[in-house]
This record gives structure tokens, C-alpha cells and sequence, in this order.
């Protein structure tokens, strides 16, 4: 499955990858961002994903991968996954993170 879909991500086969990933495990999705070494390509499989599908397999990827990403996407983004997290995952995120990335973190969390 794994070599699969990075084969797709590689020929920028992006609709077919959509399309197989709106189906998959975020557990599974998590491990497949955990294989990609082109930061480009992290950001675009990010991106592929439906928000709450990303959000979900944000939760479940490792403390150095969550920081590449979170250095990669817009605030946008970053707003949508955190408010998206369950509160246990963001306390979590914040323990893991330096002083630079929680505070970019604490800029777009929602106030509520």
C-alpha cells in the first residue's frame, strides 16, 4: 500500500491519490507521511486530504514530522488542525513543541 502511494505522490498522480486516501485508515495515512523524505511532497499530501481526514492523521504522526509540517503550512491551515484536535492531542502537541512553535501554535488555536 505504502509504496503505492508514494508512487503516485512521485508521479503527481494527485486525484487517484485523493481518491485512495479518503478511504484509508489516518493511522495508515499517518504512516505514509512518516515515509516521505521531499518536504514538497509532505505539504502536498497534506493537502490532498480532506481537513478533517489531515487533522485526524496529524494526531497520529511523530513529534519531528508534526514540526516539519506545522513550519510548512499556512495559518490557515494550522488554525483548521488545531481546532479540529481533540484537547488531549493539542496539550499533547504543545508539551512537544519548542518555545517558537508553540507560540505560532497559541497565535492560531480559536480562543473559544
Amino acid at each position: 500500500m505504502t509504496k503505492y502511494y508514494l508512487t503516485l505522490l512521485e508521479e503527481k498522480n494527485y486525484a487517484e491519490l485523493k481518491e485512495k486516501l479518503i478511504h484509508e485508515n489516518p493511522v495508515d495515512i499517518a504512516s505514509l507521511f512518516e515515509k516521505i523524505e521531499n518536504p514538497e511532497q509532505y505539504l502536498k499530501l497534506f493537502r490532498l486530504l480532506p481537513k478533517n481526514v489531515a487533522a485526524e492523521a496529524f494526531a497520529y504522526l511523530e513529534t519531528d514530522s508534526r514540526k516539519n509540517l506545522i513550519h510548512a503550512m499556512t495559518d490557515k491551515e494550522l488554525s483548521y488542525i488545531l481546532n479540529d484536535l481533540f484537547l488531549d492531542d493539542c496539550v499533547d502537541l504543545v508539551e512537544e513543541m519548542p518555545a517558537n512553535v508553540v507560540t505560532r501554535l497559541m497565535k492560531n488555536a480559536d480562543q473559544q
